[in-house]
């Protein structure tokens, strides 16, 4: 029951490795217009972190870093200066998230 406006509501559980691509795309979008036109508001997921060697969600290395391979594929090339900017914006933990990710 939904506390703030006495409804049910009503969803499913599948992981975004579940989808056509299993990443977070136009896949993602097109799955949540099923759900909506099918009258259901909760999309239930498993961890979306880094999972461990086994691919455990529950195991992550990080409690925040979201897996790589859930995200959209970029087929355009980096901006160089974005990515420069990027690394100095979040110096404070980049450079040692990547070393213990090696």
């Amino acid at each position: 029951m939904d506390e703030e406006t006495g409804t049910r509501r009503a969803g499913i559980l599948l992981h975004v490795t579940s989808l056509p691509s299993g990443r977070l795309n136009d896949d993602a979008r097109r799955w949540l217009d099923f759900m909506a036109n099918a009258g259901l508001s909760v999309w239930q997921v498993l961890p979306l972190v880094i999972p461990d060697a086994n691919d455990s969600p529950y195991q992550s290395p990080s409690a925040f870093a979201t897996d790589p391979r859930l995200l959209p594929r970029r087929d355009d090339p980096v901006n160089q200066s974005d990515f420069e900017e990027y690394c100095v914006k979040h110096a404070q933990w980049l450079d040692d998230f990547a070393l213990f990710q090696v």
